[in-house]
Protein backbone atom coordinates (compact mmCIF):
# COMPACT_ATOMS: atom_id res chain seq x y z
CA UNK A 1 0.00 0.00 0.00
CA UNK A 2 2.81 2.55 0.89
CA UNK A 3 6.08 2.76 -1.03
CA UNK A 4 8.65 2.08 2.12
CA UNK A 5 12.52 1.73 1.83
CA UNK A 6 12.41 -2.02 0.52
CA UNK A 7 13.42 -4.30 3.18
CA UNK A 8 10.44 -6.95 4.00
CA UNK A 9 10.69 -5.75 7.63
CA UNK A 10 10.62 -2.07 7.16
CA UNK A 11 7.89 -2.62 4.93
CA UNK A 12 5.95 -5.17 7.42
CA UNK A 13 6.36 -2.35 10.26
CA UNK A 14 4.97 0.09 7.67
CA UNK A 15 2.25 -2.01 6.71
CA UNK A 16 1.70 -3.12 10.63
CA UNK A 17 1.87 1.23 11.77
CA UNK A 18 -0.73 2.29 8.68
CA UNK A 19 -3.36 -0.05 10.18
CA UNK A 20 -2.50 0.53 13.49
CA UNK A 21 -3.31 4.21 12.44
CA UNK A 22 -6.28 3.50 10.48
CA UNK A 23 -7.54 1.64 13.84
CA UNK A 24 -7.34 4.34 16.24
CA UNK A 25 -8.76 6.95 13.81
CA UNK A 26 -11.58 5.16 13.50
CA UNK A 27 -12.62 4.18 16.93
CA UNK A 28 -11.97 7.85 17.75
CA UNK A 29 -14.51 8.47 15.00
CA UNK A 30 -16.85 6.32 16.31
CA UNK A 31 -16.75 8.02 19.49
CA UNK A 32 -17.56 11.15 18.00
CA UNK A 33 -14.52 12.30 17.33
CA UNK A 34 -14.00 13.52 14.14
CA UNK A 35 -11.19 15.57 14.13
CA UNK A 36 -8.54 14.03 15.98
CA UNK A 37 -5.51 15.71 17.02
CA UNK A 38 -1.87 14.21 15.34
CA UNK A 39 -0.37 14.63 18.93
CA UNK A 40 -2.39 12.44 20.50
CA UNK A 41 -2.03 9.80 18.09
CA UNK A 42 1.81 9.95 18.05
CA UNK A 43 1.36 9.41 22.24
CA UNK A 44 -1.38 6.20 21.27
CA UNK A 45 1.07 4.88 18.31
CA UNK A 46 4.52 5.89 20.26
CA UNK A 47 5.87 7.46 16.83
CA UNK A 48 7.35 10.94 16.37
CA UNK A 49 5.41 13.30 14.54
CA UNK A 50 7.53 13.34 11.79
CA UNK A 51 6.51 9.40 11.48
CA UNK A 52 2.98 9.98 11.59
CA UNK A 53 2.81 12.77 9.16
CA UNK A 54 4.97 10.59 6.83
CA UNK A 55 2.20 8.04 6.90
CA UNK A 56 -0.84 10.29 6.74
CA UNK A 57 0.69 11.89 3.44
CA UNK A 58 1.00 8.65 1.74
CA UNK A 59 -2.95 7.88 3.15
CA UNK A 60 -3.99 11.39 2.05
CA UNK A 61 -2.81 10.72 -1.46
CA UNK A 62 -5.31 7.70 -1.24
CA UNK A 63 -8.14 9.99 0.05
CA UNK A 64 -8.35 7.97 3.20
CA UNK A 65 -7.73 10.88 5.33
CA UNK A 66 -7.62 14.80 5.58
CA UNK A 67 -4.67 16.83 7.43
CA UNK A 68 -5.46 20.46 9.06
CA UNK A 69 -3.07 22.85 10.40
CA UNK A 70 -4.84 25.38 12.05
CA UNK A 71 -3.80 29.13 12.94
CA UNK A 72 -1.57 28.57 16.05
CA UNK A 73 0.08 25.34 14.20
CA UNK A 74 -1.99 22.43 15.29
CA UNK A 75 -2.08 19.36 13.64
CA UNK A 76 -4.97 17.52 13.23
CA UNK A 77 -6.48 14.58 11.17
CA UNK A 78 -9.55 13.23 9.75
CA UNK A 79 -11.38 10.24 8.10
CA UNK A 80 -12.80 10.81 4.27
CA UNK A 81 -16.12 9.16 3.47
CA UNK A 82 -13.75 6.94 1.45
CA UNK A 83 -11.48 6.29 4.72
CA UNK A 84 -14.10 5.44 7.03
CA UNK A 85 -15.52 2.95 4.12
CA UNK A 86 -12.11 1.47 4.19
CA UNK A 87 -11.76 1.05 7.83
CA UNK A 88 -15.16 -0.62 8.02
CA UNK A 89 -14.72 -3.13 5.45
CA UNK A 90 -11.02 -3.75 6.30
CA UNK A 91 -12.69 -4.88 9.90
CA UNK A 92 -15.31 -7.01 8.59
CA UNK A 93 -12.72 -9.02 6.71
Amino acid sequence: MLQTRSTPQSEDAAHSMVSLLLEQMLLETLKGRAVIPMAALCKRLGVRMSTLQRQLSALESYELVEVHCDESGRWTTTLTPQGMEFCQSAQAA
